[in-house]
């Protein structure tokens, strides 16, 4: 996956994480450091996700279920 700088985005700051849901505060403290990776703009779904370029790649479903984007061939793998 390539991935370019956010911009016009609200990246992740240090903090921001014990804001998340407590299920996947671990998994959004991984990408506090990480410019590319924004979490929590706007409302409705979504909302709680991590993204990077404006999409979704983990975010914890409205049934309390992780979610991540995987590649085809990582999902063909497992």
């Amino acid at each position: 996956m390539t991935t370019k700088p956010v911009t016009a985005r609200k990246t992740l700051k240090e903090g921001e994480a014990a804001k998340v849901d407590p299920d996947f505060a671990l998994v959004a403290a991984a990408f506090v450091q990480d410019r590319h990776v924004s979490h929590g703009e706007g409302k409705g779904f979504g909302s709680g996700a991590l993204k990077v370029n404006g999409k979704i790649f983990a975010m914890m479903s409205s049934k309390g279920k992780f979610v991540v984007k995987l590649p085809k061939e990582r999902v063909d793998e497992l």
